[in-house]
Formats: C-alpha cells, structure tokens, sequence
C-alpha cells in the first residue's frame, strides 16, 4: 500500500489480468480446460451490450502494489475442479 489507507477512501479498484477476451474465446478455452466437446451456441444477439471490454488494474498495480496470483487458464482450472468434486459431493455429476 503506497500511503495510509485513509487516502484510497472512496477510490474504486478494477482487479484484473488485463486481457480483453470474447465470449467465444472464453468459451473455447473452458471446453478445452473440461475435455468437452459439447455444442455452444453464442447467439450475439444481446442488445446494448458494449462489444469489447477490458478492465485496466493500472491503478491498483500503482496505488496498491498489487499483482494477480492466477493466469486465467490457472484461476479456471482451479474453479472447474471445485465445481467438479461439489457436484461429485452432491451425486449430481459422476466423476
């Protein structure tokens, strides 16, 4: 933290890897990460959605030394696998 916490009071933080990824893409690479080869259909067809986004961490990098822990590849395998021994747990998905 660069300065005492009182000076960030009221300042909003973006936390993020700093990628600007679509849907498909992000798609693409939980199937992989799933071994799945299910049928997806992004239909593309929301309406006033804004078409490309990426979060800026620059602020929180700067202000607050900060720095992700996870690639995004990492961070979703780490959240599959949860979500896979949950739902083992819970006998709705058969390991």
């Amino acid at each position: 933290l660069n300065g005492d916490l009182e000076d960030y009071f009221g300042e909003a933080f973006n936390f993020s890897l700093g990628l600007q990824l679509s849907v498909k893409e992000i798609v693409i690479l939980i199937k992989e990460l799933c071994r799945t080869d299910v049928d997806v259909n992004v239909m593309d067809s929301a309406q006033n959605e804004i078409p490309d986004m990426r979060l800026d961490c620059t602020s929180a990098k700067n202000s607050l030394n900060w720095e992700p822990n996870y690639s995004l590849e990492s961070g979703l395998i780490e959240t599959i696998d949860f979500y896979k021994d949950y739902l083992t747990q819970i006998n709705l998905l058969n390991s």
